[in-house]
């Protein structure tokens, strides 16, 4: 049986991977960005792709876009994949025809990406607690009970804490082991708030799972040992972690979640901790073997999950021109690009495309050439009302 698919959020390597996940299973697949010229735009798998408004500047008119684009195409299914969730989730009662948008209610999305409502969360004594639990957290919403905050703070032991954004991406916005500086730098507001998390010494470790009406039905967990400053990263080594698909378990039943969910987490000496959760698309997607989607978007009925591969997977481009290079051959031998696979390399001129409109955006935001601010400008969201 085949499916029409609308894939949104193209510029990232995860939609392009759903995009050829999708194509090899013999499924019909469209594609929607802002941007002209993504990453997967001239992907063999793609029947069509849908230029789209900026989310930021009009929720309404990016969902209204996107609901267009799915009843041309004749779409079953939308799954978004970057922070356009939240815009689309916003409006989710506008995609009441045949294709079923993998979003849940922004409330449940908001929850999630909030840094510090999802510490909560995982901490909540009005249910079962959760075996693995965020560390120590508190929330400031103005600079005074950030300054409260501080000087309650034995003098010397600011080191044991990490500050950051409670909507923040990338490891950007986050002071690990901060100075005093690092605070007088930051402004908490009720529309920016900030939180101050225990820190914990140990090893990432991260997972990535789909999940249908509160059951998973796909999951990897992995160990991400290449990255750009501890931030985003480029090589996935796989992992077995029976804890981590528990939990993530547990908190897909308790919200009877649907869509796609990761965790971030430190293994310590002594415990393992949950830092943040992506309520999206995030590269343990690679990870999943070559079965087709489509099973596992019908739920699984009892059957097993989607099957994990034990292969490592990276971004082929960041593990050769990310400084330190020679640090990583062995690793680059054993992983497998997923950028450019032999049956659909659209990379070679795809990625320089890609990064060229971005760089016209980073200049358009007088934000010094900054491009992890210009591929998220214009559907980031900090929380707040939408336009």
């Amino acid at each position: 049986m085949s499916a029409s698919f609308l894939i949104t959020g193209l510029r990232g390597p995860a939609a392009l991977d759903w995009v050829r996940r999708l194509g090899r299973a013999g499924h019909r697949v469209a594609a929607a960005d802002s941007l002209r010229w993504p990453i997967g735009r001239k992907s063999r798998y793609l029947s069509h792709y849908e230029v789209l408004p900026y989310a930021r500047e009009d929720s309404l008119e990016y969902a209204l876009a996107v609901k267009r684009a799915a009843e041309e195409f004749g779409a079953d299914w939308i799954i978004p994949n970057c922070e356009e969730i939240f815009f689309l989730a916003h409006h989710r009662e506008i995609f009441t025809g045949r294709a079923r948008l993998l979003a849940e209610p922004l409330e449940v999305l908001e929850m999630l990406h909030h840094k510090g409502k999802f510490a909560r969360f995982t901490q909540a004594s009005d249910g079962p607690a959760f075996k693995i639990q965020a560390p120590e957290s508190h929330e400031f919403r103005s600079r005074e009970a950030l300054n409260a905050f501080v000087s309650a703070v034995p003098s010397g032991s600011l080191d044991q804490w990490v500050l950051k954004a409670t909507f923040s991406r990338f490891a950007a916005r986050v002071k690990i082991k901060p100075t005093l500086e690092d605070c007088r730098s930051i402004r908490p507001t009720a529309d920016n708030p900030w939180i101050a998390q225990r820190f914990i010494p140990g090893t990432p470790s991260c997972s990535y799972s789909l999940a249908i009406d509160g059951v998973i039905t796909a999951h990897t967990a992995y160990y991400p040992k290449h990255s750009v400053d501890g931030g985003a990263g480029f090589y996935f080594e796989p992992l077995v972690r029976p804890d981590l698909l528990e939990f993530a378990s547990e908190v897909v039943a308790r919200l009877n979640f649907s869509g796609q969910i990761a965790f971030d987490f430190i293994d310590s000496e002594s415990v393992v901790r949950v830092i943040e959760c992506n309520p999206r698309a995030t590269s343990g997607v690679f990870l999943l073997d070559s079965s087709d989607p489509l099973k596992y978007l019908s739920g699984t009925d009892g059957q097993a999950l989607w099957p994990m591969e034990m292969i490592p997977k990276m971004l082929g481009s960041g593990m050769m021109f990310y400084p330190g290079w020679r640090a990583r051959r062995c690793d680059y031998r054993r992983g497998t690009d997923v950028l450019s696979p032999p049956d659909d390399r659209v990379g070679i001129l795809a990625r320089p495309r890609q990064l060229w409109e971005l760089l016209q955006r980073s200049k358009e935001l007088d934000n010094h050439y900054n491009l992890i601010a210009a591929a998220t400008d214009d559907f980031e969201w900090n929380g707040g009302p939408m336009k």
